[in-house]
């Protein structure tokens, strides 16, 4: 199988890639309230091993602003994904998010498939790695 080097992506302290960290600093600024939603995602969390959990409202309803909250306040969250122009599309998402999991945790790769970005089997394999 033929391997590309890992890009490297600049990560900061929290993991998160750091074009995504002045969202996340901007969305979660002087945010309050909203509890019984922060409730409902850790009762979820608790009580599935796997799943989705989905936050569904009106634009500008504050979707992204509770999400960069949460991870402001959850150090383990893995990724953070807004939208930001020029970073909208799958192959982007697939190459990031393998090569974090990659650098986060040993699942003995040191480069990515050609054919990463060919579907989410890869994804779906180290995830299933960090399952085990």
């Amino acid at each position: 199988m033929n391997s590309k080097p890992i890009t490297r992506i600049a990560i900061n302290s929290r993991g998160h890639p750091p074009e995504f960290e002045q969202v996340i600093r901007e969305k979660s600024a002087n945010f309050v309230g909203r509890e019984f939603v922060f409730a409902a995602i850790n009762d979820f969390l608790a009580r599935e091993n796997r799943g989705y959990f989905t936050l569904v409202g009106a634009p500008g309803s504050g979707k992204s602003a509770i999400l960069a909250k949460y991870v402001t306040e959850n150090p383990d969250v893995v990724y953070y994904n807004a939208q930001i122009e020029g970073k909208n599309q799958v192959d982007q998402f697939l190459i990031a998010i393998c090569n974090q999991l990659i650098n986060d945790y040993p699942l003995g790769y040191t480069s990515l498939p050609d054919n990463v970005t060919d579907g989410s089997w890869f994804l779906s394999l180290l995830l299933q790695k960090i399952g085990e």
